[in-house]
């Protein structure tokens, strides 16, 4: 004869349910994992700002080619460098700005003007 548990639950039913019951350290791993995760892409992503810093001085920056530019020019974000406006679907942004920068209020969005 098999013992009843509560509920009419058998010994094998019960052992099971207690071994997958969350407990508050289960729960909080993935909720720690995601905030340690969030906190390393932040980090990345200050130390990225670095690369846009600008030059004291603008003497010996290099500055792209914007002979042909058929919208004009503007002075890119450090003020040393013309490149080209652009205007809406045109590419944009690039390395130290070289594909240009958007007419606004257009914005460059992943590389084109939108």
């Amino acid at each position: 004869m098999t013992k009843s548990w509560p509920s009419g639950r058998n010994k094998a039913s019960s052992a099971f349910e207690a071994a997958h019951t969350p407990t508050p350290d289960s729960t909080m791993r993935p909720s720690l994992l995601l905030l340690l995760l969030a906190g390393a892409a932040l980090l990345g992503l200050l130390q990225g700002t670095d690369a846009h810093e600008c030059p004291e001085t603008c003497e010996g920056v290099a500055c792209p080619d914007t002979s042909d530019c058929i919208h004009g020019t503007i002075k890119e974000h450090c003020g040393c460098c013309d490149v080209c406006n652009r205007k809406e679907n045109e590419k944009c942004g690039g390395f130290e700005h070289e594909d240009g920068e958007c007419i606004p209020p257009l914005e460059c969005i992943y590389g084109v003007c939108g």
